[in-house]
């Protein structure tokens, strides 16, 4: 992706434990790294990060951007990654893309 700034040794999908007062130190350094970021999926490959909240809402809003398995790359596994089920499975909010998605 362009102006991704990628960010080694830091793994934002990695499971912690910490008290509900103290900050995440990922988040920090991936807000640090700037409003894109290129992190290693769990699952092999790319993943972006996004942390600035305008560009949020754009890439939220981008019909070019979709959760259908369909689209993904060739050898990417949503079991591997430990995605939840597809759309087709049982639809929910964060399986559904477009009408569907409002409606629900």
């Amino acid at each position: 992706m362009l102006n991704a700034r990628r960010l080694d040794g830091i793994n934002p999908f990695a499971a912690t434990v910490r008290g509900l007062t103290e900050p995440d130190p990922v988040r920090a350094a991936l807000r640090a790294a700037g409003p894109l970021v290129e992190v290693d999926a769990p699952a092999g490959g790319p993943a972006w990060i996004v942390t600035d909240d305008a560009l949020a809402r754009e890439v939220l809003t981008d019909p070019r951007i979709t959760k259908d398995p369909a689209f993904a790359p060739p050898g990417w596994d949503r079991h591997t990654a430990g995605l939840e089920q597809t759309a087709a499975e049982q639809p929910s909010l964060t399986t559904l893309d477009g009408p569907e998605h409002t409606a629900l």
